[in-house]
């Protein structure tokens, strides 16, 4: 999963700078690492998530986010 303003982030850095930007999520099945360039923008959809990394803070807010699908990743760790 990636929320909508870290892909727009990113995607403006490459835009802007031709750079590789890559994103890397862990998952309870392994860590994986995506090539945002390589990849089309996933569906976007608003879930409920915690409003802050600090998971302590039981706040949640309406954001965009959209689900990567591991068959376009690299496998880093297990």
């Amino acid at each position: 999963m990636i929320e909508k303003k870290k892909w727009d982030y990113l995607a403006d850095i490459r835009a802007r700078t031709g750079a590789k930007t890559l994103y890397i999520n862990s998952t309870p099945h392994g860590v994986y690492q995506f090539d945002l360039g390589a990849i089309t923008p996933p569906e976007w959809v608003l879930r409920p998530l915690p409003d802050k990394t600090d998971f302590a803070n039981r706040g949640t807010i309406d954001k965009l986010c959209g689900f990567l699908d591991i068959q376009h990743a690299e496998l880093l760790l297990v």
